[in-house]
């Protein structure tokens, strides 16, 4: 699908995960979008029959998500009109003009309650896991659905963040089969659980910052290199007091460097080793020293920070 954004209108955008594809537009004229829109699903049908594919019109759908819209235009695709929805789901996230936190919280409570009652048919039985497999499908199960999303509903008021907290709970009473007047604090020490709300919380700081150390390889930029989204005034002072709560300054976050452009110009030699400093069993003094002195040692080195399983990071460095 390398050439799919090459058939879009001007002013569509597109986004795609495996068969997922969300195409979208955003302008003050009603008139502007539907023309657009409807450009874009004729070339898709032609780039579809080149490439021998069929999109199911009746699986599609298609969502205002502005309050201004007065009717609903036709869009079609290969003559068949697109069904109109309150909402849209992309990427297991539900899209709405009105109350759209209400209806991401719905959704993730439903899934979260459907998976709470499996549980219970295979928590209560003499013969069935161990409490600490429970607990761990719980995690993995039922609390990953909320951390999926975590950089969506973290701007959720405290009432829906109660809501979080009440399933986690729910959830964490069932694995080990405690009473239900069993106070949360001791139920969040017995599973080695942390608050919903504050890991999702936490998450978020960890996803933001990843993004700002990847720079230009983040989503956050566009293929142009230029952000996709503009920080505020309020915004890189919130950051700095999050380094600052975190004990960590600027000059300690090393970010990825664009080497799809240094590639064009300089050969690049990859090196594989594990830093000292990356070891946490160490105490945070020895940690912060030999972080020093790896950079001290590193100035002509570009140093990548790596997520692999492995534990290990790139290092790449110019002749």
């Amino acid at each position: 699908m390398f050439d799919f954004f090459e058939i879009l209108d001007e002013g569509v955008k597109c986004s795609i995960f495996a068969d997922d594809i969300d195409i979208y537009c955003s302008h003050s004229s009603l008139e502007y979008i539907e023309k657009k829109l409807q450009n874009t699903m004729e070339n898709v049908h032609k780039w579809c029959t080149y490439w021998k594919l069929s999109i199911s019109p009746e699986k599609s759908a298609i969502a205002d998500l502005s309050r201004r819209l007065l009717s609903t235009p036709r869009i079609s695709y290969a003559g068949s009109p697109l069904p109109w929805k309150d909402s849209i789901k992309y990427l297991g996230i539900i899209f709405s003009k009105t109350n759209q936190n209400g209806a991401i919280i719905k959704n993730l409570r439903a899934k979260a309650l459907r998976k709470i009652n499996a549980l219970k048919t295979i928590s209560y039985k003499s013969y069935g896991p161990r409490t600490k497999d429970l607990v761990s499908i719980t995690n993995n199960g039922i609390c990953s659905l909320f951390y999926y999303s975590c950089t969506i509903i973290n701007k959720l008021s405290q009432t829906d963040f109660k809501i979080c907290d009440t399933i986690q709970t729910i959830a964490l009473r069932v694995a080990p089969g405690l009473p239900i007047w069993t106070p949360n604090i001791v139920l969040l020490k017995i599973a080695g659980q942390e608050i919903f709300s504050e890991k999702i919380k936490r998450l978020v700081i960890q996803f933001f910052i990843k993004q700002m150390a990847n720079g230009v390889h983040s989503p956050l930029f566009r293929q142009s290199s230029k952000p996709c989204i503009q920080l505020n005034k309020k915004e890189p002072e919130a950051f700095a007091g999050l380094l600052a709560d975190l004990n960590i300054t600027f000059d300690q976050v090393i970010t990825l460097p664009n080497i799809l452009d240094a590639l064009h110009n300089d050969i690049y030699e990859i090196h594989i080793a594990s830093f000292g400093f990356q070891d946490k069993a160490r105490p945070m003094s020895l940690i912060k020293a030999l972080f020093e002195e790896t950079i001290s040692e590193s100035e002509n080195f570009k140093i990548i920070l790596s997520s692999l399983r492995m534990h290990r990071n790139l290092i790449s460095t110019p002749p």
